[in-house]
């Protein structure tokens, strides 16, 4: 899986090659997760596709929205006075999953009686947690660019972002601490 990962972060394939990869290896994104839709319909008149749906050990959707890691992260402009902000593509991501989040909310009862129907799964949807999926950090090459994007980042009050190079890390930190325990009796 690392492997496969490292090589994907290398060639940058679409976004739904990313999906069909994170779909088969959710454990990279939490352990929590015991059932995935891929592609969630929402079901809200026009055919509106989250790119994952993942549903935790209590039952609870969260929706997950990707982009590639070469997607940028942020962007300067001369009057923001030395400021970084979001990028065009990162707003249109946040803004998607703003916008998901509010229809999911909104058509609850429908969309659990679509899950289940469609996938046997029941499910609770209440404020799920949304997932923007995007970029890598080493975008990020100065101090101030750094600062600016952590900042932005926990500004979010409904979205989390999480780069394509810290799922690697989780990745490979996950992969140490099973090498290091094999061999190792617990006590």
């Amino acid at each position: 899986t690392i492997q496969k990962y490292e090589d994907y972060l290398d060639s940058d394939p679409k976004e739904y090659l990313w999906g069909y990869f994170l779909v088969q290896n959710t454990y990279i994104i939490d352990f929590k997760y015991v059932n995935v839709i891929p592609q969630l319909n929402l079901g809200l008149g026009k055919k509106r596709c989250v790119d994952i749906g993942l549903i935790d050990q209590h039952g609870y959707l969260d929706i997950f929205e990707l982009k590639r890691p070469s997607t940028k992260l942020l962007s300067d402009h001369p009057d923001n006075r030395g400021h970084y902000h979001w990028s065009y593509e990162t707003t249109g991501g946040i803004t998607q999953l703003e916008d998901y989040r509010e229809k999911v909310n909104r058509k609850a009862s429908a969309l659990k009686e679509d899950i289940k129907k469609e996938f046997d799964i029941d499910v609770e949807i209440h404020h799920p947690r949304t997932c923007l999926i995007i970029g890598n950090t080493e975008q990020l090459s100065t101090t101030k660019q750094k600062y600016d994007f952590q900042n932005l980042r926990k500004s979010l009050k409904n979205i989390d972002i999480i780069t394509y190079d810290e799922l690697w890390n989780r990745l490979k930190n996950l992969q140490k601490r099973i090498i290091n325990r094999k061999g190792k009796n617990p006590k």
